[in-house]
């Protein structure tokens, strides 16, 4: 079916679209890609927390992971990093470091490629 597309609203329902130049683009039709997954990371008074993805993380490169504290987490003078645990094709999970000992707990949401 070929359908012109002139209007100022489409509403259209397909697995791909096919250009006049022979690309093609299908990557807006796959619910799969960059899909969010979200959590909270609890310290009880260490100085890591690991965490483990609910869907792995299929990507060549690894998912990007976002870490905020709690609303009433003390945080001031505290520095963190994330080091994401797998490998390209298997991303598992993270690890969140924090220079200091802290009782609280961390939000979390991570965009990446699952399987």
């Amino acid at each position: 079916m070929t359908m012109l597309a002139g209007s100022s609203s489409v509403n259209t329902y397909t697995s791909a679209i096919t250009f006049s130049d022979g690309s093609v683009q299908s990557t807006a039709a796959n619910a799969q890609v960059n899909t969010l997954q979200a959590g909270v990371a609890v310290f009880t008074g260490g100085t890591s927390s690991a965490v483990t993805f609910t869907t792995p993380y299929i990507g060549a490169s690894a998912p990007m992971v976002v870490v905020t504290g709690l609303d009433g987490v003390y945080t001031h003078g505290l520095s963190f990093s994330i080091t994401v645990a797998g490998s390209s094709g298997a991303w598992t999970g993270f690890t969140l470091n924090l220079s200091g000992a802290l009782l609280g707990a961390f939000n979390w949401i991570a965009v990446g490629n699952p399987n």
